[in-house]
Formats: structure tokens, C-alpha cells, sequence
């Protein structure tokens, strides 16, 4: 197909706000109880959802008396026990990248403005960074390996002279060690060149003068600064590369949010995600598996009625129950070879318990079996939910014209079938004691 450059398929905010205002909102919230639904739009995802504002106004405060409360409890407790605060229970060890984690990286990458990343006009590239052999004696817990990831955005900066925009993701190789995938636009130039000509007074750093590919293996051998003198060197040689992304791929929000989120996502990849024994100590955890710098997400809410959101809900339940492609073997009526779009049924690779299988034979102790299935998504189930697609803005500019359409031609509901009935029986009562009342008039 086509190569198309980087953002040139993504929506702009001014889509938002006009796809936004199709629908028919409601009236501004004022106080009433019950729950409020709504329907959330970014740029490559929408969401329909509801929610209780009474509710939630309530337990705000019920939060915020609380924390009152133990404010003045906890500086009580520091006045009489001079400041030896007891400590916290530990809490319960992080093992893995969570199924529902991963939903809220697919819900923000679809949510997120990419218009800083695409005023640079260069494409993205995916940066590895990853850790020698004895990495646990650089990186003994989480929060060291997040302190080198932070070193690394201010040495970024330093040497570009613009901060560091994009996405990333932490995860484990099979020897345990913690490596990083960091999707950005790729520095043009040499390190330090901006620097050399805007500082007053210039002082070299290390990587200054080099191209990003040197520049990154340099400086993430400079920050973990492996103590074995081997390691170092060998980490210096292969401790950061460079991939390149195919253009095709992320020219679109819906695109980029597949492309990086199901990055390591699959079953064939799940150790990937599994935290190494060292890490799940108490005070030792991995922290966060993702996350995003220099961009915020961008996304316009409304209101709207119950049914509406219903019948929102149903169209893109249908929408997400299948996929399309590029079919490179199709043909056309001449035989030419010439490829078109096609759809395919939804489906998601899933472990389905197969029976058990022994562990240990003396002890006989057993251990379930698993086995790899395909199934069907589900999405919206109970009516709430998000489903990413490349143009979302459009996708509920056509949900709205068909919700004005349901709302006019609709069928009555029950409810109003049932309270025309009690009007008819109503009046029919009424009438025959009307006509008496006449009558007996006439008579006297």
C-alpha cells in the first residue's frame, strides 16, 4: 500500500469539539441523584460509560473529612513518639503486568494528543534499553531502575535541547533482567550541537558530537555504570539499539495504540511481563509497567439520555466484533492481481484449562495444563466500555445521525405503551359519570 508519513491520518482537537456537538445532550447536572451516562471521545477512542455525580460528590467529601481526621491523628502521634512513626504493612507483591492494566494502556494511547511528537516532523523510532549481565547490582529494586530511566529524559534534553515526547514500556527478559522500550521521534543532528551554540558557557558531556544511535549506547552506559569493569564494556557495546518503525503502521492513533500496546502482549511474549523473584520483595516492586511523558490526554464528554447511550454502546459492540485487513491475493474480474480490504471475525488468543498433569510423583503433587484457544471478544457487555478505532471522531459523527434516526422512527417503549393505556382507561371511567351528571341536570 501507500506509505503515508507519521500524524498525517491523526484527528485534530477542532474534530473533537464539532464530533462532540452532534450529539444531543442533556441538560447541565444540578443535583440530581441517580446515574449520569455519557459518551467520552479522543482522538482514535470512544468510550460510553455512566456515573453517579451525587455519589461521587458525596464520597469526596466523606475522602477528604477522612484525611482531616488522620492529619490531625498522625501529628499527634508525632508529637508524643518524636517523630518514630510506625511503619506501613507491605503490601502485597507485584507478580505481573495485569489484564486489566493493559486495557488502561490501550484506553490512553487511544486518548492521547500526538501533536507534540508530530510538530518535529520526524518519524519514531523504538529505543531498547537494557542491562549487562550482574544487572541486579545496578538495578536492585524498581524504583533504581526508574531513577536510571529518569537520568536518561534529563540527559535527553541536555543534549537535543528539546524534552524528551513519547511512550514506554518496562518489561523482563527470560535471565530476569529489566530492559525498556521507548517510542519517540528520532533526534536529527549531533548531541550537544544546540548547546555548543546557545550556552554562554559550554561544557562538554558525555556522547556530545555523536549521532543518536552512538549518543544513546554512550550515555546508557554512562548513567547504570556497571562496577565490573567487563560489564561495563560490554554493556557500552550492546546495551542500547535502535529499531526502526514502519511507516504504515502508526499512521494512525488507533494503529500507534496497536502497534505499541500489544507490544510483549502475547501469549508467545507473557514472560516478558512476569516479575523476576528479586523484584517481589517488599519494597522492591517493579512499579509501573507503562507510561507516557510530554503528552496529555485530549478528549470531549457529553451528557447524553440512557437510550442513547444503549444503542451507542450496541453499534460499537458490532463494530469491535471484527477486524479488517489488506488481502494482498484478491483479484479482480480480469484476474489481476490487486488486493483489497477485506473484514475477519474478532477473535483473541485465550488459555483454556485442558486437565492436570503430575509435578512432582513421589509427593503427587499435581499441576493444571493449559492449552491456546481463539476466542471471541467481549466488549460492552453491560453496556460500558471504550473501543479504539482510526478515526473516532467520524465513527460518532455517524453513531449521532443514527441515534436522531432511532429517536424519531423508534417504536414506543413499554413504559409509554403502558402510561397510554392507564390515560385511555382513565378517560373511560370518567365519561360515563359525566353523562349521568348531565342528565340527572335535565331532570330537575
Amino acid at each position: 500500500g501507500q506509505r503515508v508519513a507519521f500524524g498525517a491520518g491523526f484527528p485534530t482537537l477542532d474534530r473533537l469539539a464539532v464530533a462532540a456537538g452532534s450529539l444531543s445532550a442533556l441538560p447541565e447536572w444540578r443535583g440530581q441523584e441517580g446515574p449520569r451516562f455519557r459518551i467520552t471521545l479522543g482522538p482514535a477512542c470512544i468510550t460510553v460509560g455512566h456515573t453517579d455525580l451525587a455519589r461521587a460528590e458525596r464520597t469526596a467529601e466523606r475522602a477528604q473529612h477522612r484525611a482531616r481526621t488522620e492529619a490531625g491523628e498522625l501529628g499527634t502521634y508525632w508529637a508524643e513518639n518524636l517523630g518514630d512513626r510506625a511503619p506501613a504493612d507491605p503490601r502485597a507483591p507485584i507478580t505481573g503486568w495485569s489484564r486489566r492494566s493493559r486495557a488502561r494502556l490501550f484506553h490512553a494511547t487511544g486518548e492521547l494528543d500526538y501533536t507534540p511528537m508530530i510538530v518535529l516532523g520526524t518519524a519514531p523510532v523504538m529505543s531498547t534499553l537494557t542491562y549487562a549481565k550482574n544487572w541486579l547490582d545496578v538495578a536492585p529494586t524498581g524504583a533504581a531502575a526508574k531513577k536510571h530511566l529518569e537520568a536518561f529524559y534529563m540527559r535527553f534534553e541536555r543534549a537535543w535541547g528539546v524534552p524528551f515526547v513519547g511512550l514506554w514500556k518496562e518489561e523482563f527478559q527470560r535471565r530476569g533482567a529489566v530492559h525498556f522500550h521507548l517510542w519517540h521521534p528520532r533526534p536529527s543532528g549531533l548531541a550537544g550541537a544546540m548547546r555548543r551554540l546557545t550556552a554562554v558557557r559550554y561544557r562538554p558531556a558525555v556522547g556530545d558530537g555523536l549521532p543518536y544511535e552512538a549518543w544513546l549506547a554512550a550515555v546508557w552506559a554512562d548513567i547504570v555504570a556497571h562496577p565490573d569493569p567487563e560489564d561495563r564494556a560490554r554493556h557500552e557495546k550492546r546495551g542500547a539499539f535502535v529499531s526502526k518503525v514502519e511507516e504504515g503502521h502508526v499512521n494512525t492513533p488507533a494503529k500507534l495504540a496497536a502497534y505499541f500496546a500489544k507490544h510483549g502482549a502475547f501469549m508467545a511474549k507473557d514472560y516478558q511481563n512476569k516479575v523476576p523473584k528479586e523484584w517481589r520483595e517488599p519494597g522492591a516492586g517493579p512499579g509501573r509497567f507503562w507510561g507516557y511523558k510530554g503528552l496529555k490526554r485530549e478528549v470531549r464528554t457529553v451528557d447524553v439520555a440512557p437510550a442513547d447511550a444503549d444503542r451507542a454502546a450496541r453499534v460499537l459492540r458490532r463494530l469491535s466484533s471484527r477486524e479488517r485487513y489488506w488481502d494482498p491475493t484478491y483479484r479482480d474480474a480480469a484476474g489481476k492481481v490487486v488486493g483489497c480490504w477485506r473484514w475477519k471475525k474478532a477473535v483473541r488468543e485465550v488459555r483454556v484449562r485442558r486437565g492436570d498433569r503430575p509435578a512432582n510423583r513421589q509427593t503427587g503433587e499435581i499441576k493444571p495444563r493449559y492449552r491456546k484457544a481463539m476466542r471471541p471478544p467481549t466488549r460492552f457487555a453491560s453496556g460500558s466500555g471504550f473501543l479504539c478505532l482510526d478515526d473516532a471522531p467520524t465513527t460518532l459523527v455517524n453513531i449521532a445521525r443514527a441515534l436522531d434516526i432511532w429517536r424519531e422512527y423508534a417504536p414506543p417503549t413499554r413504559r409509554q405503551v403502558q402510561a397510554r393505556e392507564r390515560a385511555v382507561r382513565r378517560r373511560a371511567l370518567e365519561l360515563p359519570a359525566t353523562r349521568r351528571a348531565v342528565t340527572d341536570a335535565h331532570k330537575h
